[in-house]
């Protein structure tokens, strides 16, 4: 399986300490990614909705690109299963209980391992989620771009998403896939699985809220995630 990193050049404090919390968790070999925008690459992302306002907000472009970008390149070399982080990513600290949750996971196309439903307090409707056991679950949605695993075939869906976006016919039938948002109707056919708890989160320091990291805190608190049990969290 391939690793791919998905990096931010204005914070490399971030990177360093994400392929450290990689190396912890026993994954080296990290393919790391950085969003330079290009023309094609905006055609693509304008094209969706809720992306007019991009160059205002050249992070979130920067990140959309950059996960479609490590999803290509491994679908192009032929990997059948990738890892993608962002580089705020933070495991659970016990290490065994990471590794077991990992190694009993179900048959999959898209995996999330930092799992938030978008939830009443986003404005928008509530997540079927149904577990698998005590440790899976599928789910019909949920907003989830810190840490996943696809297979080839999830891959593939995903690439067709985005590269279809320049085709306004299909691009109103999708909603936010730029940003990792997953869900049924957009993947059909697809096993969508999410672990429960999560084994993963995004690092959001509690009291210092912002408008970008505040809903992520309500989303864990609604899956009943204690984040002391992450790495950096205590």
């Amino acid at each position: 399986m391939t690793a791919n990193l998905i990096c931010f050049t204005r914070t490399p404090e971030r990177t360093v300490n994400a392929v450290r919390e990689l190396a912890r968790v026993g994954v080296d070999g990290v393919r790391r990614w950085y969003g330079f925008p290009n023309p094609f690459d905006r055609l693509l992302l304008n094209a969706m909705p809720h992306t007019s306002m991009m160059d205002d907000n050249i992070g979130y472009f920067n990140c959309s690109i950059s996960h479609y970008r490590a999803i290509k390149t491994a679908l192009e070399l032929g990997e059948r299963n990738i890892l993608v982080c962002e580089d705020d990513v933070r495991f659970r600290k016990d290490i065994r209980s990471l590794a077991d949750v990992v190694d009993s996971a179900p048959e999959y196309d898209v995996l999330l391992l930092d799992a938030i439903p978008p939830g009443k307090a986003n404005g928008n409707r509530d997540v079927d989620i149904v577990p698998i056991d005590s440790r899976w679950a599928t789910f019909s949605s949920m907003r989830s771009a810190a840490c996943y695993m696809l297979s080839r075939k999830g891959m593939e869906r995903i690439v067709w998403l985005y590269e279809s976006a320049a085709d306004r016919r299909i691009a109103k039938r999708k909603a936010r896939i730029c940003d990792q948002w997953f869900e049924r109707k957009m993947l059909p056919g697809l096993k969508l699985v999410m672990a429960h708890p999560n084994v993963a989160v995004q690092q959001t320091v509690p009291g210092k809220h912002n408008s970008g990291n505040s809903w992520r805190l309500r989303g864990y608190e609604a899956l009943g995630i204690d984040l002391s049990e992450y790495s950096d969290y205590a």
